[in-house]
């Protein structure tokens, strides 16, 4: 989640005599990396998703400007993300309250859920629920179900390719979120790695499934309810911690 990458870095070791970029500038450099690579990773999804059979008729019509009914094509995307979306994080949080987080070290949970708590919430459903998308489902997905394709005879998009390709990016996915998490104070190990595959794959799993079958916004719909969700949790369980 690299959303926290600002307050993570500021609690790294520097070596001796070196300091970190004052904070706002440190923020430019961030965002200015994170938009250079959503930037990149979005052109790749507008070049390879229609080649790979997962082109959104909604993104293509606002984007071509032909005067369509952009209503009518992003509703159905918006109900599906709804309808997938609300179990799909039932789910998730249910197995991280009930099965990980009772399962995880009480340094590695107390250093997650500080972690979520000061990303904010309007950070965590844009980023979590919009920007990881565009970089993971509309672009490496994308990218991956293509280059499946090519080593499929026929050269064509198979179900099972599609599945691979959901599969391959949620790891990923999941890896991704590591990096934040260890400069925040998390411990790696085997049972974080575990949580961290399990969780995130899930996710991409039903979001992935919805980005090739309804498109892009009903998985960002869906990604952002997991956020929307998770955030008054951690916010009971911070209050607990305190009285």
């Amino acid at each position: 989640m690299s959303y926290g990458i600002v307050h993570t870095l500021g609690r790294l070791p520097m070596p001796e005599g070196k300091k970190l970029p004052p904070a706002p500038m440190l923020r430019l450099l961030v965002f200015a990396q994170t938009g250079l690579i959503v930037t990149l990773l979005a052109v790749v999804g507008a070049y390879f998703a229609p080649r790979a059979g997962l082109e959104d008729p909604f993104l293509l019509a606002f984007a071509q400007g032909e005067g369509a009914d952009l209503w009518e094509l992003l509703r159905p995307q918006l109900l599906a993300g709804l309808l997938v979306g609300a179990p799909g994080a039932a789910v998730f949080l249910a197995g991280y309250y009930v099965v990980f987080r009772p399962w995880l070290d009480d340094a590695t949970v107390a250093s997650m859920e500080q972690f979520r708590l000061q990303s904010g919430i309007a950070t965590r459903v844009l980023y979590g629920g919009v920007v990881e998308e565009v970089l993971i489902r509309w672009g490496l997905l994308s990218l991956l179900a293509w280059l499946i394709s090519l080593l499929t005879p026929g050269g064509g998009v198979t179900a099972t390719g599609v599945w691979l390709s959901i599969l391959v990016s949620g790891i990923a996915f999941a890896a991704g979120h590591a990096p934040s998490y260890a400069a925040a104070g998390c411990k790696l190990t085997p049972r974080f790695w575990t949580a961290m595959l399990v969780l995130n794959l899930w996710v991409s799993l039903y979001c992935g499934w919805l980005f090739w079958q309804h498109g892009l916004s009903a998985a960002i719909v869906a990604h952002m309810l997991v956020h929307a969700a998770w955030l008054p949790l951690d916010l009971r369980v911070a209050r607990r911690a305190t009285t």
